[in-house]
């Protein structure tokens, strides 16, 4: 017999996204949203960079943006010539590491 559990976790990354807003000007926008996505300011960029942060973590290149720094530095394994420096992650604790919550309950038997 199969027995069917619908799990839900629950997990908080605390971070800060700084962004170097002469970066980030108007023409910039343009391109990204020409060739990316339709972000039109500095708080869409961030939460937009947060979420693929949470997903995928620090070293992870990002569309239309590159790999951010963490904490002023190259994170580890992270390719130099996709590095922007215009974008900092600032983290006190690693992100993804966190202690969960879970939530599982059977939905079948």
């Amino acid at each position: 017999m199969t027995h069917k559990f619908k799990c839900e976790a629950v997990r908080e990354d605390r971070f800060i996204v700084e962004l170097d807003e002469q970066y980030f000007d108007e023409a910039w926008f343009e391109h990204f949203r020409e060739h990316f996505y339709n972000h039109s300011d500095l708080a869409e960029i961030a939460e937009f960079i947060a979420s693929v942060i949470t997903r995928l973590g620090t070293d992870t290149y990002i569309d239309g943006i590159g790999v951010p720094l963490l904490n002023g530095e190259t994170p580890y394994g992270a390719d130099s010539r996709t590095i922007n420096a215009h974008v900092n992650i600032v983290a006190t604790q690693e992100i993804g590491d966190q202690e969960c919550g879970v939530l599982v309950w059977e939905v079948s038997q």
